[in-house]
């Protein structure tokens, strides 16, 4: 990552040129990105002083998915015994699990009953129609005209309609009626299939009945016979969306959500008269991320108006009754929740900007917990994405910390746990530690993870090392189950576990751990260890299921039930609607499984950590391309693909500390090293190579006697200081350059695609070797912050190898047809002389984008970068010659106006490739 430092290529007779400019220079640098990212990192270290160690929590950050699943597997099996590695425990395992799944599949379950749940069963997400109905789903909602509404309608249907001439992912044609209307099918599914198929119908009818009774009748009167029809498919399509949305959402306000869980708690409790059953909520007011510090003021006033409201109700209920709860989202309570504002979120700095009337985010945390613990009610903060997890984590500390102080001896703190994540079981341990240092016992939600995509489509964007998620279900489960064995046997003392899971496999090994220490249900098997566990499930979810597992005779018999519960309107349901829709209806979830009766019992409740060793070898999944094999990976062959390409390696700053150290020491590698008593006339000695920049013809130039032209500074856009200097192309320079690109270019282009594929290739390698130094001069020159300097090297990377592998295939020789014994080839030539002539706004992906182009297609180039960022073009042109492009064949000419006018004049140049 770090480059070398080479001599100054202006020499010492352009140093001594002008007093004035080396003085201005000698004291001009005063910001330097290398120094400022260490200096971050620095801080980051420093915030968590005094808290536990995370050295086992990164190590699982980039770890082998196969790595981290044996070290599950050890856990599971060694952690709390023999509860589940001797045959006698599969087998109650097994035995638990059938018996729940046979009950949520018996007649008058719930799940057998339920419209929605049918719905979502017979229109799968495999198929045409369940896409499109989770399109309208997530969309349809949030529409307040009628004619909008209309128009959504007409056009996902007429997108099933489309779909019905061809065939889907399910080998089936689309169609809404075809094999989804019968006397067998639910009432809901043979109306809303009636519906569906009625509004396609008229959808697809416009065009061909507008045109046959316009010709009779007049095409108004032919609209105004359709239109008759799209009120009554509007108003039921909107009807079907609601109650889609009405069966996650408790209430559209706390109250009513109170009121509605109160009536069910009562009903759950009457379904088992002989066994005490106690049932909670954790009350989620719905929204996501905020967007401005309005938006995240108002959603402190919505969770704090849900604690008073829910702390009041809970203190008429009975003494020994389950706490309520209030879920949080901490990218609810702050716009820049991200690692990037750490210092300010945690209150170690003013964040820029509009600063919360509340302080920080630790102080709103710790306002909203003091609250919870003055009313009663546990606070619960919900798992995002991978890339907040550390920045979370050290919130939770802050705050847990403040607390301590504050609040000794509440317990009612928590945070929900994504199982899905390679690190997992890292932070189990971590929080559990944290728990301790503050005497205290951390409520914790175990979860399986709801961003799975997005976790997925974001490191392969990004290029990440690897995925911090696992890529199979049967690893999540491992890794799900051995983290229910850390907390009921490592860590009882600190964590007060809820498993939160719709799967019967998953509560039965929860009952199966339970028991190894001591635990029994209640009614059975004697008077067992006190343990202090529960088990969640959303609202409109896994009922059936945790009556089943907690009611008489259950594995889970007596455990308390806690539902969250997602309180909100419509307009707010969206991104957690889809996360239920995608749950209910992707074809490899329990959910989903379950509610088909095709599929065996025995495959429901099949052990995963059999199947992850013995049937995949721990291996992750082969079809999925890992991040930085995303264009070179076959996913029929499962293997890399010959020819394709690299994708281009980036990288996270953001929750990879030891990656964000290292990168800044490669920033250093370019910035001014300049004691300090330079002296006056000597400045520019002390600039690194790719901070002083000279045609690459200059040398030539003085050779026929040129002047050297003056020297200026490149300036720092942010701070007006300099970042660099620049001698621009004089008319000599460019002559010379000129004359040994029209000499060179013959011999290049004999070198044939391949040869300069293979270069280009070593030119791309080179380029992510230096990205940390490549970022340091664009956010110095172009004014660039971090993530987008590092997304410009990258696309400077993905431009060398995408033309290197174009040209191999677009550029090979191609025998032509022609008469018996006679043999005719196609052969392409390069033009001759390019002039490339770049933007400052992307100094160095464009600019190497054109140049690559015409590189590859064998052709010379004079590339012209913007006159206000030639830093970039300097480096990036001598990487490119290290790689092996002649430096007559590629010339670098700084400058304005009048270097690119003289470059297009000129009768030798065969072809101009432009951006501006």
């Amino acid at each position: 990552m770090l480059m070398r430092h080479f001599p100054s290529p202006l020499g010492g007779a352009l140093e001594m040129q002008t007093v004035t400019t080396a003085r201005r220079l000698s004291s001009a640098w005063a910001r330097s990105p290398g120094v400022a990212l260490g200096r971050a990192a620095a801080a980051w270290r420093g915030e968590e002083a005094g808290a536990p160690d995370k050295t086992a929590l990164r190590a699982r950050l980039w770890a082998d998915e196969a790595e981290t699943s044996r070290a599950n597997m050890f856990t599971l099996k060694t952690t709390g015994g023999i509860a589940l590695s001797g045959k006698s425990a599969e087998e109650r395992v097994q035995l638990d699990a059938s018996a729940l799944v046979i009950a949520c599949r018996a007649p008058g379950a719930r799940g057998a009953t339920s419209p929605v749940q049918a719905l979502l069963h017979e229109y799968s997400l495999s198929s045409h129609e369940g896409v499109t109905l989770l399109g309208l789903a997530e969309a349809l909602l949030r529409i307040n005209s009628a004619e909008g509404r209309s128009r959504l309608i007409a056009d996902k249907l007429a997108a099933v309609r489309a779909g019905g001439n061809g065939v889907v992912g399910n080998g089936k044609a689309a169609s809404w009626t075809a094999g989804h209307i019968g006397l067998e099918k639910p009432l809901v599914v043979n109306a809303a299939a009636t519906a569906l198929a009625t509004g396609e119908a008229v959808v697809g009818a416009r065009a061909n009945l507008t045109s046959h009774l316009g010709m009779t009748i007049g095409t108004p009167f032919a609209e105004l016979v359709l239109r008759l029809g799209e009120p009554a498919i509007r108003v039921v399509v909107t009807a079907l969306m609601r109650k889609l949305g009405d069966e996650f959402v408790l209430g559209e306000t706390i109250e009513r959500a109170i009121r509605r869980g109160n009536a069910d708690a009562v009903t759950h409790a009457s379904t088992s008269p002989s066994l005490p059953r106690q049932m909670s909520f954790s009350f989620d007011m719905l929204g996501e991320a905020a967007r401005t510090q309005k938006d995240a003021d108002a959603y402190w006033e919505s969770y704090a108006h849900a604690i008073k409201t829910v702390g009041a109700s809970a203190a008429l209920g009975s003494s020994g009754e389950l706490k309520p709860g209030v879920s949080v989202k901490l990218s609810a309570l702050d716009p820049r929740f991200e690692p990037s504002h750490r210092a300010a979120l945690l209150g170690h700095v003013q964040p820029l900007g509009v600063a919360g009337v509340r302080g920080s985010l630790v102080d709103s945390v710790s306002q909203l917990a003091a609250l919870a613990a003055d009313a009663g009610v546990d606070l619960t903060i919900d798992a995002e994405e991978a890339s907040r997890l550390e920045l979370q984590l050290d919130i939770i500390s802050a705050v847990s910390s403040k607390l301590s102080r504050s609040h000794p001896g509440w317990d009612g703190l928590g945070m929900a746990v994504q199982t899905y994540q390679r690190r997992a079981s890292a932070v189990v341990d971590w929080l559990a530690d944290v728990a301790r240092r503050d005497s205290r016992k951390f409520k914790m939600r175990l979860v399986k993870g709801a961003y799975w995509d997005s976790e997925m489509k974001v490191a392969q964007g990004l290029g990440l090392p690897t995925f911090p998620v696992y890529t199979r279900k049967e690893a999540t489960d491992v890794c799900y189950h051995a983290c229910i064995a850390k907390v009921l046997h490592e860590h009882a003392d600190a964590i007060t576990p809820a498993f939160a899971t719709h799967n019967a496999r998953t509560l039965s090994v929860v009952a199966a751990l339970a028991r190894a220490r001591g635990w029994s249900p209640l009614g059975q098997e004697g008077e067992g260890v006190p343990l202090d566990f529960e088990i969640q499930r959303l609202h409109g979810m896994g009922q059936d299921l945790h009556d089943a597992a907690t009611g008489v005779g259950g594995c889970l018999a007596g455990v308390p039930v806690r539902i969250y519960a997602p309180v909100g309107n419509h307009d707010q349901l969206l991104a957690y609607l889809v996360r239920r829709l995608l749950e209910n209806g992707a074809n490899s979830s329990f959910v989903n499984a379950l509610a088909d009766k095709k599929v065996d019992v025995a495959q429901l409740v099949a052990d995963p950590a059999l199947v992850l060793e013995h049937v995949h070898n721990f291996t992750s999944h082969p079809k999925i391309a890992p991040p930085r094999e995303l264009f070179s990976f076959d996913p029929v062959k499962n293997v890399k693909a010959h020819g394709l390409r690299k994708n281009s390696e980036g990288y996270e700053l953001g929750y990879d500390i030891t990656a964000m150290e290292k990168f800044a020491e490669g920033m250093a590698a370019v910035d001014f090293t300049a004691p300090r008593k330079t002296p006056a006339t000597t400045p520019l000695a002390v600039l690194s190579a790719w901070r002083s920049v000279v045609p690459t013809s200059r040398a030539a130039a003085l050779a026929r006697g040129g002047s050297g032209a003056e020297i200026q500074a490149v300036v720092d856009p942010t701070t007006g200081t300099a970042a660099g200097a620049v001698s621009p192309a004089t008319p000599i320079d460019i002559e010379c350059a000129l004359e040994a690109a029209t000499a060179a270019q013959p011999g290049w282009d004999a070198l044939g695609a391949s040869a300069r594929a293979g270069v280009l290739r070593r030119a791309a390698d080179a380029f992510e070797a230096h990205c940390a130094p490549l970022c340091a001069l664009l956010v110095s020159e172009a004014g660039k912050t971090v993530p987008d300097a590092i997304s410009e090297v990258r696309e400077a990377v993905d431009f060398l190898r995408y033309y290197a592998n174009d040209a191999e295939i677009a550029l090979a020789p191609t025998v032509l047809r022609g008469p018996v014994g006679e043999r005719n080839e196609m052969h392409f030539r390069g033009r001759g002389v390019w002039a490339s002539i770049a933007p400052w706004n992307f100094p160095l992906a464009i600019y190497i984008g054109q140049a690559a182009a015409a590189l590859a297609a064998g052709n010379a180039v004079l590339a012209k970068s913007a006159p206000q960022t030639p830093l970039c073009a300097a480096a990036a042109v001598a990487l490119l010659h290290g790689a092996g492009v002649p430096k007559a064949v590629l010339a670098h000419l700084p400058g304005g106006a009048k270097v690119g006018a003289a470059l297009v004049n000129d009768q030798r140049v065969d072809g101009v490739v432009f951006t501006g």
